[in-house]
């Protein structure tokens, strides 16, 4: 069976294909404290220490699909213009079923893209019947920029 991916992901593409949610601008920063979340369209972050999103820095999302070989991912995309370093905590990806491309929610894992451009797969907690794929980032501190599920 091919490999499906839901994709995080963090290339600068045009701004026509990407709905914005969140602007940090350049000097400032977005606190999310522990024990709190912020939801970004659909996006949960829970940092497990306070977290710190600065700017300058851009998160986004779109419906359009991207495939790697013969992967492709779900039908929402995340994107960020900067890479989110040191986190720990909880990722929670949230999806309808119509954005799936028949893949099935039995396969979903989460992904997370490097800065260098290497994707790793994080096997979470799916919840089908919320429509949603978690993972927490637990020890060291995670750098990503893009995120996807397989």
């Amino acid at each position: 069976m091919k490999k499906r991916l839901l994709f995080l992901f963090g290339l600068f593409v045009s701004p026509f294909l990407f709905s914005q949610i969140l602007t940090v601008n350049s000097g400032s920063s977005v606190s999310i404290a522990s024990g709190s979340s912020v939801t970004l369209g659909g996006l949960e972050i829970a940092p497990a220490d306070t977290y710190v999103i600065s700017g300058a820095n851009d998160i986004s999302r779109t419906t359009t699909a991207v495939t790697s070989g013969d992967n492709s991912s779900v039908s929402r995309v995340y994107n960020t213009t900067a890479l989110l370093t040191d986190f720990t905590g909880t990722l929670t990806f949230s999806y309808l079923d119509g954005e799936l491309n028949n893949i099935a929610e039995g396969y979903l894992v989460l992904e997370l893209q490097a800065s260098d451009g290497t994707w790793t797969s994080y096997t979470g907690t799916r919840d089908e019947t919320n429509n949603t794929v978690s993972y927490t980032f637990n020890g060291r501190r995670y750098n990503y920029r893009n995120e996807q599920l397989i």
